[in-house]
């Protein structure tokens, strides 16, 4: 198995790299580093405002790469390609302006205390595997858009996307799995941060609580393939989700105040009843590691609902 990829543990963009010492090791460069160790109060919101510049890299490139790439497969397979499908072949092109969104993040964490190493370093990886697969959907894309174009040609770019795109999902996978890793660390401190500075457990510690469940349940769900027991973490969870919900019943008012609370508030009942499919499904059920991934892409939608609250819009 590839080593990068070795060192993930999951499906998709969430990888759960608590008690791993192969994520660890390749995340922040050493074995030994305690995942539960709690970061300072003091950075916490500073902390978590990087990484949420670090998730909206990550997001922005997922989008065009996965869609280029999958197009393709559709029409040209995963595998050798067959000559009956080189006829058809077409190859969407990833440009320049993909990169608009990470090369900003890049300008812009480089001035932002506390630094992150060791994420600083996978998110330049990423993004070198990214524009590698641009440079090559450009190059075959316009292989492709040619008149008889060379057959050994189309099968050695073929084999080079496909190369090509399995370099940049690995360090993808790793990158996901970075930004989680510092999350769960900071976890702690960012919401007795939030608690204080909000005088008390309102909408904005209500939502990030309940984000932070869903981070531990769905890390839990994807460990030893959808066979960890999560009771804890389940039960945890739908306590803090009831919780918010009876919260932004009653308060909104509030709520109406924060941008994308609505979409936020609307797409944690699906989290919810996957969890509870999952929770349900018992540990020797064949169907168990895909409700758990199920589990995870329902997380990873909420993730991307918290990164774009806004507590101070006007």
């Amino acid at each position: 198995m590839n080593p990068v990829l070795a060192a993930s543990l999951a499906v998709g963009s969430l990888l759960s790299a608590t008690g791993c010492p192969m994520v660890e090791e390749l995340v922040f460069g050493r074995a030994d580093v305690s995942l539960g160790d709690p970061l300072p109060v003091a950075t916490a919101r500073m902390v978590d405002h990087k990484l949420g510049l670090y998730l909206e890299c990550h997001d922005s490139l997922v989008g065009p790469i996965s869609d280029s790439y999958d197009r393709y497969a559709e029409i040209a397979g995963r595998g050798e390609l067959e000559p009956r499908r080189r006829q058809s072949l077409f190859l969407y092109r990833v440009t320049g302006g993909a990169f608009r969104i990470c090369t900003s993040v890049r300008a812009e964490v480089g001035g932002l205390a506390p630094p992150l190493e060791e994420l600083d370093r996978i998110s330049r990886s990423f993004i070198e595997r990214a524009r590698a697969y641009a440079d090559l959907s450009q190059t075959y894309g316009a292989h492709l858009e040619a008149p008889a174009g060379d057959r050994l040609a189309t099968n050695a770019y073929h084999r080079a996307l496909l190369s090509a795109h399995s370099d940049w999902d690995n360090w993808r996978e790793v990158f996901s799995a970075g930004i989680e890793v510092r999350q769960a660390a900071n976890d702690g401190a960012l919401l007795e941060f939030v608690g204080r500075e909000g005088g008390g457990e309102g909408l904005e510690y209500r939502s990030l609580a309940v984000l932070q469940g869903a981070r531990r349940v769905a890390s839990c769900a994807m460990r030893e393939g959808g066979e960890a027991d999560c009771r804890n973490e389940t039960a945890r969870f739908l306590v803090l989700s009831r919780e918010f919900d009876a919260y932004h019943r009653a308060h909104l008012d509030e709520a109406e105040q924060v941008f994308w609370m609505r979409t936020f508030a609307s797409d944690l009942p699906q989290l919810r009843d996957s969890v509870v499919a999952y929770a349900e499904a018992g540990r020797v059920e064949r169907g168990r590691a895909r409700r758990a991934a199920a589990l995870a892409r329902a997380y990873l939608v909420l993730r991307r609902d918290a990164v774009t609250l806004d507590f101070e819009f006007p």
